[in-house]
């Protein structure tokens, strides 16, 4: 089964298994996390922690945690939370439409 990377909201690891959730639905990914991760680069995804990498282009909404986390909600209605380490860089990347820009 072919995946449209427009359509995954992010790819987690759980359980040393790989999923995509899209839909409200998880699908198993027969990849480790980091070579997911290379493939979807280019299709505007980037790590939100240890586990999850997320589509910047699903997210409608965010929630600032107490501990500086985000909790990202997605068009399907999933969410997932961007951990303080990566906040800045999905700023960087909202703002100036890559992560590179302004380092």
């Amino acid at each position: 089964m072919l995946l449209d990377p427009g359509d995954i909201d992010y790819v987690y690891a759980e359980n040393r298994k790989v999923f995509a959730s899209m839909g409200g639905q998880s699908i198993e990914l027969k990849m480790k996390l980091y070579e997911i991760e290379e493939l979807l680069a280019p299709h505007q995804f980037m790590r939100f922690s240890k586990s999850v990498i997320g589509n910047v282009e699903r997210i409608v909404r965010f929630e600032l945690s107490f501990n500086g986390n985000l909790c990202v909600h997605f068009k399907s209605g999933g969410k997932e939370y961007v951990l303080r380490a990566y906040v800045a860089q999905l700023k960087k990347r909202l703002i100036w439409g890559d992560d590179k820009h302004g380092d």
